[in-house]
């Protein structure tokens, strides 16, 4: 994923678009993403997010060669992607240094 744009829509939410590449396919897709407020753990200021989207396999050309992709394919055409991740505040480079 490389994101081309970020949104704030408030506070503890963004809108992150971006392109996804899966299985040799690129496409557009947008992040709904959340932050915790900033907290101070292990010397350091965090913020917990979490990142959603959902995506249709098949637009990535990822194919489950299960009898004929007819009635009773196990694996569903929308894929829901969810990122945890934990952000840590790097202070500034000094400048002049």
């Amino acid at each position: 994923f490389v994101s081309t744009s970020v949104t704030k829509s408030s506070a503890a939410s963004y809108s992150v678009i971006g392109n996804l590449t899966m299985h040799g396919v690129t496409k557009q897709v947008t992040l709904a993403v959340t932050a915790s407020p900033p907290f101070n753990h292990a010397g350091g200021i965090r913020r917990g997010i979490e990142a959603t989207t959902s995506v249709n396999r098949k637009d990535f050309a990822l194919r489950w060669d299960f009898p004929g992709e007819g009635p009773g394919v196990v694996v569903g055409d929308n894929i829901q992607i969810t990122i945890n991740a934990e952000l840590v505040l790097q202070p500034e480079p000094s400048k002049g240094g």
